[in-house]
């Protein structure tokens, strides 16, 4: 699949800036959508 060659990619030539900033936001969103979630209950 293309997602497990960018993947492999990642891994062998290590992630780009862009990439981390895309995951760290990422997380950041789940993190914030969690702390939602639990405000709710």
């Amino acid at each position: 699949s293309r997602k497990a060659r960018a993947d492999d990619n990642a891994v062998q030539f290590g992630q780009s800036k862009a990439q981390k900033d895309v995951l760290k936001a990422r997380a950041e969103q789940i993190a914030r959508n969690l702390e939602a979630h639990k405000r709710e209950k």
